[in-house]
């Protein structure tokens, strides 16, 4: 008794601790913890921070900016003193020079060749600061521009667009994750089923086994028998082992795509509904990555505009504000200024550097079309070849459904007859190893049809429309 409540305590603790967990689940997980989704996410996120950043560039700039000098000393400026001639204004008030004559009425001449004055002033050397220790100056600058050619609505735009496609690469991840996260969800369920499978043969041929050794020891089989029986049923645990392995490797795989650890959680099957759903006109337009390269010609249109921006004339206004304050021979100066300015930019001749520039743009546009119109064709080569394949697994997982009924019935005959002696052993154990071949390959044709589907819906753009 005491053994039986232990046992039924960890079967309670256990599934306590197990979650089921669905593929749409699984798919969400994935979209909460993706690292390369939480990329694409921020990429989004610096996009519409780029459009913002252009848009600013209609509005004006204003700016401030501010300079403090100070010098070690101040720069003096000497001026020489000395006698300096004299003027006395006449009757008409106007000056003039006093000027030494002697008897005869001809001017006093000094030795230095100059007219000798009758007076002079004196007056001493003068020192003055004629640059200021130290200063501050400042001012406001407000910048409009007016029209510079549609370079800045050619740009904005272009950040709009670039917007617009990081947005759809942001789909395409998460379209790709789907596919990624769905296809190791069936690998696990493939996997589990694999395994459930060998379980089973295994338990047949260990009943088998049993029976040839029990018949060999009645003398009813040989030991050529038994040993055929024992030979498949270590083959068996072989296929048991590695589908052990290959569980924990699916596991894992899942674990790290969804970023949650899957080793306790039950996985809910999926019901199979072998049902044509094909588009009777798939149009490649839905696609994300058709809509990428769409808007990618459309970046490419708009650079042509911004390199044409540089022949048309560039019209701009600005208004400043200065103010400056500095010190001189004890004295605090003060000014403040006040300008407004308007600019007009027209380019004459540049040696052509514009027209390079508009050729260079054009051929990336040309470019651009004919990379748009190569992927199209390839767009829709995809969308075929993925119609076909899901056309191929839905006819796949019924022959598989109707290989399976038959092996079944195969075997039960085969068996029956076997146990009647109207069978060989040899031939009982092929009608077992059909049996786990056809079933296997129903499990795999399961996953087959789910993924081509799945496929099927992403090449033409129906994929997150579903989810």
């Amino acid at each position: 008794m005491k053994r039986l409540y232990i046992l039924l305590m960890v079967f309670a603790v256990a599934s306590l601790f197990s979650v089921n967990l669905s593929l749409d689940q699984a798919i969400n997980m994935s979209f909460e913890n993706n690292k390369l989704l939480k990329q694409s996410e921020i990429k989004v996120e610096n996009a519409e921070k780029t459009r913002k950043s252009y848009r600013t560039n209609f509005l004006p700039k204003l700016s401030f900016s501010a300079n403090y000098m100070l010098r070690e000393n101040a720069t003096d400026l000497t001026l020489d003193g000395g006698y300096l001639p004299t003027y006395s204004p006449d009757a008409n008030g106007a000056l003039q020079a006093n000027l030494l004559t002697d008897a005869t009425g001809n001017l006093v001449i000094g030795p230095d060749g100059n007219p000798v004055f009758t007076s002079y002033a004196y007056m001493p050397d003068i020192t003055a600061e004629v640059l200021p220790k130290s200063g501050l100056m400042a001012g406001l600058s407000l910048k409009q521009p007016i029209y510079m050619g549609g370079k800045i609505n050619s740009a904005y735009n272009i950040a709009k667009i670039g917007k617009d496609i990081s947005q759809l690469q942001f789909s395409m991840s998460k379209e790709q994750l789907i596919v990624d996260v769905t296809e190791s969800y069936w690998r696990v369920l493939t996997v589990q089923e694999n395994l459930a499978t060998a379980r089973e043969y295994n338990e047949m041929l260990t009943n088998l086994v049993a029976d040839v050794e029990n018949a060999v020891d009645a003398g009813l089989r040989t030991r050529n028998d038994l040993l055929k029986a024992q030979v498949k049923l270590n083959e068996t645990k072989l296929m048991v082992e590695k589908a052990k392995h290959g569980l924990k490797l699916s596991k894992m795989d899942l674990s790290q795509k969804i970023g949650s650890n899957t080793n306790d959680m039950a996985l809910e099957n999926i019901e199979i509904i072998p049902q044509l759903d094909i588009d009777t006109n798939p149009a490649i337009q839905n696609r994300r990555d058709y809509q990428v390269l769409a808007k990618s010609v459309q970046v490419s249109k708009k650079k042509i505009d911004i390199a044409r921006a540089d022949f048309l004339p560039q019209i701009g206004l600005s208004a400043d504000y200065s103010y400056l304050e500095y010190e001189l021979n004890d004295e605090t100066s003060e000014s403040v200024e006040y300008t407004i300015l308007a600019n007009l930019s027209v380019p004459i001749f540049q040696w052509f550097d514009s027209f390079y520039k508009v050729g260079v743009a054009k051929n990336e546009h040309n470019i651009s079309e004919l990379n748009f119109d190569h992927y199209k064709e390839l767009m829709e080569l995809e969308v075929n070849k993925n119609k076909f394949a899901y056309q191929d697994a839905i006819t796949a997982y019924n022959i598989s459904l109707l290989s399976l009924e038959q092996a079944e019935e195969n075997l039960r005959i085969v068996n029956d007859s076997f146990t009647a002696g109207r069978e060989t052993l040899t031939e009982l154990l092929d009608a077992q190893a059909s049996w786990q071949k056809v079933k296997s390959q129903l499990t795999s044709a399961k996953m087959e049809l789910e993924i081509s589907k799945l496929k099927y819906n992403k090449s033409i753009g129906k994929l997150l429309t579903e989810k």
